[in-house]
């Protein structure tokens, strides 16, 4: 997995250009992995790890980092225009109904996703696990 971020972001999708939207609620309910299909026919997928800390050894490179964004295998930065992008797809997904039955787990998970990545929490994760 690669723990660098992303330098070159050069999707710049709008959510009208998304043809296929699938999803799969992590088995931990934290995390959710998203594939988008453009109408060009391009794919991208979005995997937000889930925020669980006693799984997570730092010296596994193919473990994701607990509590951030990977676009096509590549984590992004907090608060980044990746980050937001992110943000506004998943909120246009919940307004569309893309993530199953209102009252479901993918609607869950979004919102936990969205409220966790828009606010200091993140950022506060962040600290918490670089001193783990």
């Amino acid at each position: 997995m690669d723990h660098s971020p992303i330098h070159n972001f050069t999707f710049n999708i709008s959510y009208s250009e998304i043809n296929r939207f699938d999803y799969w609620v992590h088995p931990d309910a934290g995390g959710i992995s998203i594939g988008l299909s453009h109408q060009d026919g391009y794919k991208v997928e979005i995997v937000i790890s889930s925020r669980d800390l006693d799984d997570y050894f730092p010296e596994d490179p193919e473990l994701l980092i607990p509590g951030r964004i990977y676009i096509n295998n590549n984590m992004i930065e907090l608060n980044s225009p990746e980050q937001e992008w992110v943000m506004t797809i998943l909120k246009k997904m919940l307004i569309n109904q893309k993530l199953g039955h209102p009252k479901g787990l993918g609607v869950y998970t979004v919102d936990e996703v969205i409220s966790f990545f828009t606010s200091q929490d993140a950022l506060i994760f962040r600290e918490k696990l670089m001193g783990k």
